[in-house]
């Protein structure tokens, strides 16, 4: 049995009380006085009996009880050769701490709530703590370590049998049939193989892909299969089983489970390639529109300096305009006398910055309508 504990839990469940050491000091003898304090301790801590012959010692216990009683440690050694105190003080600590011994009425007990939790929770460590605190809550001893795990292990059994049972009936023949297809090699991989491949960067082809994957597992009809009586770290369990085995391996799985184990799989993919699909659309329009944003950037900076001298011009006709000095009906003579080559030129990568730097990025954008087309009618 575990014995494994922290410095906090000694504290708390080995600090011995007023009550306590009134009990304590009725036994006749340091070893005896000691012997009785370390099982009381040993006791409250793991809540079970150690084992009797030999005594089953745990050497913090014994530290911490002779530190509470000023008592030499080295006596328990004496104490732990009389069989027959080691059992009476036993069942005075039982009685004591009003504790219940493991009968056949605990074991039923613990066997429906076992039962239960195995309806949610799969590993077997897990069970095992979740058993422990229950009966500590009720006061109940421990049984043995093997009779604890055979109990578990028996109503974890029943309990998942129950689940995949449930799931199994609610499958239609069409559904089983689509299943099992998914586990026949048609080409060099299985459908599940090819569900469980992993998943490239962003891209057009990516995107098509998780809509294949997508329209897959639709078809198969599992994701109309309730699965909310499962709970949701089982149902991940049973999903990373089919992620980790081959196709050959799932399909030599109890049949009840293999479906339930299938569905799971086939909802969870259904979600992360949703979730995928979404964020890999939302990475390509904000990567052709960053391209799109850089390219205006680039054509902006190559035509600065045309830019600049234009804006110097328009100030030098501005000036020109508003020189009182040039009669109405010469001031048109006169800005093609001066600004010939400007008024001449047609600059159509100037000219397209008149609507503005945002309206330019949008057309640039809007020209890889093309590459959106490739997976946006059908995303």
């Amino acid at each position: 049995m575990n014995t494994k504990f922290s410095q906090y839990s000694l504290i708390e469940y080995g600090h011995l009380s007023e009550t306590d050491f009134d009990l304590i000091k009725k036994c006749r003898g340091e070893h005896n006085t000691l012997g009785f304090a370390y099982q009381l301790i040993f006791i409250r801590l793991f809540n079970r009996v150690p084992c009797q012959f030999p005594l089953e010692i745990v050497n913090e216990i014994v530290i911490y009880a002779g530190m509470q009683l000023s008592l030499d440690i080295s006596v328990i050694s004496r104490y732990s050769k009389n069989k027959t105190k080691i059992s009476d003080h036993q069942k005075i600590i039982i009685r004591y701490l009003q504790f219940q011994e493991s009968d056949d009425h605990a074991k039923d007990l613990l066997k429906n709530f076992i039962f239960q939790q195995a309806l949610q929770f799969e590993p077997i460590s897990l069970l095992q703590i979740k058993s422990i605190e229950f009966l500590r809550n009720l006061k109940i001893l421990l049984p043995a370590e093997d009779t604890l795990l055979r109990i578990i292990k028996a109503k974890r059994t029943i309990a998942r049998q129950l689940l995949f049972d449930k799931i199994h009936a609610c499958l239609s023949p069409d559904i089983i049939n689509k299943l099992d297809l998914l586990l026949e090699v048609t080409s060099d991989y299985s459908p599940i193989e090819k569900l469980k491949s992993p998943i490239k960067n962003a891209s057009s082809d990516t995107i098509l892909n998780l809509v294949e994957r997508s329209q897959t597992i639709i078809a198969t009809g599992a994701l109309q299969i309730d699965l909310t009586q499962v709970n949701n770290n089982y149902q991940r369990t049973l999903a990373n089983e089919v992620k980790r085995c081959s196709a050959d391996r799932i399909r030599k799985m109890e049949p009840t489970r293999r479906y339930t184990a299938l569905i799971c799989f086939l909802k969870q993919a259904h979600q992360n390639n949703m979730d995928l699909l979404i964020a890999s659309y939302i990475k390509l329009m904000n990567s052709s529109y960053t391209r799109a944003d850089t390219q205006v950037e680039k054509q902006f900076k190559k035509n600065e300096a045309l830019i600049r001298e234009s804006l110097k011009n328009y100030e030098s006709i501005k000036e020109v305009i508003r020189d009182k000095t040039i009669p109405d009906l010469e001031l048109r003579q006169v800005l093609f006398e001066k600004f010939s080559d400007e008024l001449e030129k047609d600059l159509p990568e100037i000219r397209a910055f008149l609507k503005g730097k945002n309206i330019e990025i949008f057309k640039s954008f809007v020209g890889k309508y093309a590459y959106f087309r490739q997976f946006t009618p059908k995303f």
